[in-house]
């Protein structure tokens, strides 16, 4: 079925970015891509085939690693504690889990599996959103050990501030990261090597090489998108997607006429407006009402009025070029407007921006 709003997604430009990391970070190090939230909101099917070749994928939750069984080959790792609920789904399948402080799960998961569980232990280190504290973890390994069905594949934590580059964050990361070095002393200590060791993320895993130990999970950068200005000097990596949608009217307004709901905009000359099938249920921000600006004929074509549920009103007037129904107009296109510039005046991250990319949009995969 035809979608007038489309997300170009760049294989090569993805492969082209994990090679670059692998460059990077040595062949010593293995990445594990982040596909989590249907790979931040492109789609596992499109990514599963950038990434086909890597030994395992990180995803959210067990119903996201059941989606990216359809399409990805290797293994899925669980990134976030389970709920008890999906114990019967976690013992039939092969994934491997993330476990915070919680041994009343892992005593139930061991015995309802038969045979063991690979699981990767979740240190809390400053981020305070899930983890085993330092204080409690030898206690929690002890117990571990005696679960004949849980087997200990790897320990791993989270940044809290990686990608800032101010002085008290940066210091905030390097006790994180002696914290963990702490923890995987301890957690050897009572049950012996632990196969993967990660902490390192896309910002992270170049602002301090400490962080990379054998693995590494890569999210946001794969994509070929991060603004953490340590990334500079380390690698290069493209664009991997552009949004756009199409032209469904143009029409010529008097100087007084209003735009969209509210009436928050008023022509203050006579002017040439474009209606685009697109708005904020397609993962246009309201916040570009009358501030941001969609891509025509290579020019910025800035919104006015307020965008709507599934339509948004652009000014032509000043555009170069014939403007006409059916053309297109992008919402970024990794040039004019580009994905951060989008983030900005949206008020919000990258990730965000592009989890809020719709199912109304088709995803086309290019190579």
């Amino acid at each position: 079925m035809f979608k007038p709003s489309k997300l170009y997604v760049d294989i090569a430009a993805i492969k082209h970015n994990l090679t670059e990391i692998q460059k990077a970070i040595g062949k010593d190090v293995e990445i594990m891509p982040v596909l989590k939230a249907h790979a931040y909101g492109i789609g596992c099917e499109a990514v599963s085939r950038a990434v086909s070749s890597y030994r395992i994928a990180a995803v959210a939750t067990v119903a996201e690693a059941i989606e990216l069984d359809k399409y990805f080959g290797g293994g899925k790792f669980v990134m976030y504690q389970p709920s008890m609920e999906e114990i019967p789904e976690i013992c039939k399948r092969d994934f491997e889990i993330a476990v915070a402080n919680n041994i009343e799960f892992l005593e139930t998961l061991n015995g309802q599996a038969t045979k063991p569980v690979k699981i990767h232990i979740n240190i809390e280190t400053g981020s305070g959103i899930l983890g085993v504290h330092m204080k409690d973890l030898a206690e929690f390994c002890a117990k571990i050990k005696g679960l004949r069905n849980i087997k200990v594949n790897g320990i791993f934590m989270h940044y809290s501030c990686s990608e800032s580059v101010d002085e008290s964050d940066i210091e905030f990361s390097n006790e994180q990261s002696e914290k963990f070095e702490q923890a995987i002393k301890i957690a050897e200590g009572v049950l012996g090597d632990i196969p993967y060791k990660h902490a390192g993320c896309s910002s992270a895993t170049f602002a301090q090489a400490i962080t990379r130990h054998n693995l590494v999970r890569m999210g946001l950068l794969i994509y070929g998108y991060g603004n953490e200005p340590h990334l500079t000097g380390y690698i290069t990596i493209k664009p991997s997607l552009r949004f756009t949608t199409r032209i469904i009217q143009v029409e010529n307004f008097p100087e007084g006429s209003y735009f969209g709901y509210g009436r928050t905009y008023k022509a203050k000359r006579d002017m040439k407006v474009a209606t685009v099938s697109a708005g904020y249920a397609d993962g246009i921000s309201r916040k570009l009402t009358n501030g941001g600006a969609l891509v025509v004929n290579g020019q910025k074509a800035p919104v006015v009025g307020r965008v709507c549920m599934d339509l948004t009103m652009i000014d032509v007037t000043d555009i170069k070029g014939e403007v006409k129904y059916g053309d297109e107009a992008a919402i970024f296109d990794n040039d004019v407007v580009t994905i951060n510039e989008f983030a900005k005046i949206s008020e919000t991250n990258l990730a965000e921006c592009m989890m809020h990319i719709g199912d109304t949009v088709e995803r086309v995969i290019i190579g």
